[in-house]
């Protein structure tokens, strides 16, 4: 490019969004209404959004509700010993594959 030039780059394709949906699982906190609250506004505006959730891993529509999990077996599940840390290593394991498969231009975690 020469000095003094420009060059206007206008994208015809929508922006992609990779967003951590984990706060939208339930039971929903002020964060988890705020990113289901940010993702339908977005969605609005056609931005495609990839969800990432702890449980679900990588979807292209919202995760689902953990309601029908029984209470009892999360809190068992929670307490295993090793449990969060093999947990975390897996969540990160999947995050990473699924950040480059998604070719998003944007991560947002609230």
């Amino acid at each position: 490019m020469r000095a003094g030039s420009s060059t206007n780059i206008v994208s015809t394709s929508p922006l992609r969004l990779a967003l951590n949906a984990t706060g939208m699982l339930s039971p929903q906190s002020g964060i988890g209404r705020y990113v289901n609250e940010l993702a339908r506004a977005l969605t609005e505006l056609d931005v495609r959004i990839d969800y990432f959730d702890a449980v679900n891993g990588w979807r292209d529509i919202p995760p689902p509700s953990l309601a029908h999990a029984p209470a009892s077996m999360l809190r068992f599940l929670h307490n295993l010993p090793g449990a969060r840390s093999l947990q975390r290593k897996v969540q990160q394991l999947r995050f990473s594959r699924g950040s480059k498969a998604s070719g998003a231009g944007l991560y947002h975690e609230p």
